[in-house]
């Protein structure tokens, strides 16, 4: 088994502040030893999104070894279009460049055949609304991916990079994720395939219910990955246990046999909101805390922060031995949910004066701390999922909402047959927030534009038998 957490938003958090006013290299090396010490369930890794934060990159973490992470680039095609930008050939070549050069693993422009109504919201791929997923319209878009991740391999291989490329799949149904991967597969030759990382499935043209997730998870087995391609699976935007719960259950049943990874931008986002998820501290309780009230220091922020300064103190004295408990409250700040530049710092004259401490390390220090509110919002999400993996793995039941007779029917799914099985008789009674799907846009037209819930006495559709030939996958 090997989870992967790719924490997206994270460069947000990263990149305050004035670099000219602070100690980069003790900066640097103390997010690369956080996250080298950290023996979470979850590994970690960092993305960044390679349309608007090239400079970052160029001129700064690649500078400071990358703060020691390993690196996932999106390719910024929905920053683009919500910006109004055109997507040209030139601006996807400008991307493939800057992902060659900066990341391990990349994620390809795709394209999605769905209709976007007027009441839409457009601006994040977890907003749904008014989505509809137009049949006629999938083979093109997906042929169309195809040719986007065959001009992506060419840029990184021009550029001499080792940078991998993720497939994203779009669909709607279970098959649609398999006749999009083999229309995508379709334009690529052979010798490209050792330049491919895995398969990204999006729930963009799905929806976010349980069900959904079980469909698309499903998806997966039917795929024909060919020799020399890599085996990861990853799961767009997953942020939630709830969601990644089927994907759980299937990968111990023995259904997936993958490498699996799953990004989400909730939890370093969470900092910026001014949330911190913290567990097992000796000075909290274990849940999300609000913090970052700007107009005064309380008890109440100042026992977030010594469960900070407490947790990682080994690496506050590695790099600041002469700054305790007492000082390090004194130094940081009272909100790190701004965007402000930290050209001088917060603490009083007197405080300067009576720990001796310096603007520089003064700030270093604050900017860790804005790190640590994130990355222990992720070290909380690891051991809250670690708990769900062996829940599932000892047979125990989910609380919550799900329909747990069903999810638990769940873990007896081992094969293409018992998953369509599962999803006729118990997959339909899980809850389920589908995009409505119509053969033509002109069918959709004369539809409800308001996307609604999937009554749950829908049949599901079984994938169809493959007729092409190729590499089957051998599950251990």
């Amino acid at each position: 088994m090997s989870y992967t957490y790719i924490m997206s938003g994270i460069s947000m958090v990263l990149k305050n502040g004035n670099p000219t006013l602070r100690d980069n290299v003790k900066y640097s090396n103390m997010i690369i030893d956080t996250i080298k010490n950290s023996n979470e369930f979850l590994k970690f890794e960092m993305m960044f999104n390679a349309y608007h934060e090239d400079t970052l990159m160029d001129k700064y973490l690649s500078k400071h070894n990358y703060f020691g992470a390993t690196w996932h680039a999106d390719s910024g095609g929905l920053q683009m279009v919500t910006q109004n930008k055109t997507i040209t050939d030139e601006w996807k070549d400008k991307i493939y460049d800057i992902q060659s050069k900066h990341s391990s693993y990349a994620m390809c422009f795709d394209e999605m055949p769905i209709n976007v109504t007027k009441t839409a919201g457009i601006a994040s791929r977890l907003d749904l609304s008014g989505r509809q997923y137009i049949e006629e319209w999938a083979r093109d878009k997906a042929i169309e991916t195809g040719k986007n991740v065959r001009r992506q391999i060419e840029i990184i291989r021009k550029n001499n990079s080792n940078t991998k490329v993720f497939i994203i799949c779009q669909g709607n149904e279970t098959q649609d994720f398999v006749d999009y991967y083999d229309n995508v597969m379709d334009q690529l030759p052979p010798e490209y395939y050792t330049s491919i990382a895995g398969v990204a499935l999006s729930a963009a043209c799905t929806g976010l219910g349980v069900r959904e997730s079980a469909r698309m998870t499903g998806s997966y087995r039917y795929m024909s990955i060919p020799k020399g391609m890599g085996r990861k699976l990853h799961f767009l935007g997953f942020g939630s246990l709830s969601r990644l719960y089927p994907m759980m259950v299937l990968e111990q049943s023995g259904y997936l046999n993958a490498d699996i990874t799953f990004d989400s931008s909730s939890h370093a986002m969470g900092c910026l909101l001014g949330e911190v998820n913290i567990r097992d501290s000796k000075v909290l309780k274990t849940r999300k805390h609000a913090f970052g009230n700007r107009n005064e220091r309380t008890v109440y922020t100042d026992s977030i922060y010594t469960h900070i300064y407490r947790k990682y103190q080994s690496i506050f004295n590695a790099y600041y031995p002469r700054i305790d408990e007492d000082a390090y409250l004194a130094i940081v700040g009272i909100d790190h949910t701004t965007s402000k530049r930290y050209r001088k710092r917060r603490m009083a004259k007197g405080d300067i004066k009576k720990y001796n401490v310096s603007i520089n390390d003064s700030i270093v220090i604050q900017l860790y701390t804005r790190f640590l509110i994130a990355f222990e919002s992720y070290t909380t999400f690891s051991k809250n999922m670690d708990k769900q993996f062996t829940d599932i793995k000892e047979g125990n039941v989910l609380e919550g909402k799900l329909d747990i007779t069903a999810l638990s029917k769940l873990a007896t799914v081992k094969t293409t047959d018992d998953f369509e099985v599962w999803m006729d008789n118990d997959g339909k009674y899980c809850s389920s927030t589908r995009i409505e799907r119509y053969p033509t846009l002109a069918d959709a037209e004369v539809k409800n534009i308001e996307v609604t819930e999937t009554d749950v006495n829908e049949v599901y559709v079984k994938p169809k038998s493959k007729t092409k030939s190729a590499p089957a996958i051998t599950f251990g």
